[in-house]
């Protein structure tokens, strides 16, 4: 698990919240992917372009544990940090994120 970078006391403030569950998106996609599939998982929108983009939990899950395993073939092991540049799309961070957990 990965240590929390805020306080205790925001930490708790959140759990008390309902907010904080203690939890990576790793293991929020791993959780409910498989009873949702083939559903709209994330949508983008390129604000240059005009271009939406929309990927389903299938996706999102075959394009982690892609990157994952390239990321493995490449030496890095899991939970080490990674880092993403992207064009503007946010969307495109959250595969090396998943994928350094896995």
């Amino acid at each position: 698990m990965i240590e929390s970078q805020l306080s205790p006391k925001l930490v708790q403030q959140a759990k008390a919240g309902g907010y904080w569950h203690n939890k990576t998106l790793l293991d929020f996609l791993d959780e409910v992917a498989p009873s949702r599939l083939d559903k709209v998982a994330v949508t983008d929108l390129n604000s240059m372009t005009g271009q939406a983009t929309t990927l389903s939990y299938r996706q999102m899950l075959r394009l982690s544990r892609r990157i994952a395993l390239g990321l493995a073939a490449l030496g890095v092991a899991t939970w080490c940090r990674t880092s993403c540049q992207t064009g503007g799309s946010l969307w495109h961070c959250t595969w090396p994120a998943c994928a350094s957990a896995r």
